[in-house]
């Protein structure tokens, strides 16, 4: 459990008020875009799609991306990576926990271990902790239909078991008969900054395809441990090639991207603008593009 002390000394992040970028594209019948955001494979917004998300496309150009069956639970995708699914979970209390769990746990995704919820209306019987950072932090946003003159005491938090890869849907599914409501969620990751960071009203879903390895030419494949221990992978192009790894999606090719726009000095390999260059190249710098 995260101590108050410890949470003084965290970098405290927003994601409603910072920029959220999207992944590469992908092809075939699959739709891949949603107004500004587009997602890499295996996810996308038709019934084509190997790993379906909602949309709501407007006119305008703009539109809504959304995990499960409701839109109402606010479940709202932010990005996809070569790793996980990013939600913003602005902070809602009319949010069920019950409704949520279902919908966050797949056989191609679940939460990862750097996640923390928010939870509220608990009984005494509910396994949960206190927050170590401040409710208040969570509900001063316009988006959190929570009464006015909400107390802390209200709310607890559900930190993630020791080394555990996942967060446990038993004991989730549990709470959710404990608990009301999902408000909101926090991500924590380690940052080249001297403190690590945590992400207000983020949540992380680490996803997989089941099976065995089937990646593109100058891929590598990675096995992923599921929370089911089912035979899962993902894939990542090779350094030096672009795409998402995958036979079904872009696949790699060869990629200029860092050598024509990277321009930073060895000793400034760490620098925000450089790293934010590489990411189209290599997912695995996606955290600095927040």
């Amino acid at each position: 459990m995260r101590t108050a002390a410890v949470a003084a000394a965290l970098m405290v992040l927003l994601p409603w008020v910072l920029p959220l970028h999207a992944a590469a594209a992908g092809n075939g019948s699959c739709a891949r875009s949603c107004g500004g955001l587009t997602v890499q494979y295996p996810f996308g917004f038709s019934p084509g799609c190997e790993i379906p998300l909602g949309c709501d496309d407007q006119k305008n150009g703009t539109g809504t991306a959304w995990l499960g069956a409701e839109r109402g639970l606010g479940l709202l995708v932010s990005n996809v990576t070569a790793r996980a699914l990013f939600l913003a979970l602005l902070p809602d209390c009319s949010r069920r926990l019950n409704a949520s769990v279902k919908e966050l746990f797949s056989e191609n995704y679940a939460p990862g271990p750097q996640n923390t919820l928010l939870v509220s209306s608990c009984n005494l019987a509910a396994r949960t902790n206190n927050c170590s950072v401040p409710p208040a932090t969570y509900l001063n946003h316009s988006s959190s239909h929570c009464f006015h003159g909400a107390k802390a005491e209200n709310f607890s938090c559900v930190h993630p078991p020791s080394g555990n890869r996942f967060l446990n849907k038993t004991e989730i599914r549990a709470l959710g008969s404990e608990c009301t409501g999902l408000v909101s969620a926090a991500s924590y990751w380690a940052s080249p900054a001297p403190t690590p960071a945590i992400l207000l009203g983020v949540m992380e879903l680490e996803w997989w395809m089941l099976g065995p390895c089937s990646c593109a030419p100058n891929a590598n494949c990675i096995a992923v441990s599921t929370p089911d221990s089912r035979q899962a992978f993902r894939c990542d192009c090779i350094e030096g090639f672009e795409g998402d790894g995958f036979p079904d999606g872009t696949g790699c090719r060869r990629g200029q991207y860092i050598a024509r726009y990277c321009t930073c000095k060895p000793a400034d390999q760490m620098g925000r603008d450089c790293i934010h260059q590489q990411f189209s190249t290599d997912a695995k710098w996606h955290r600095v593009r927040w």
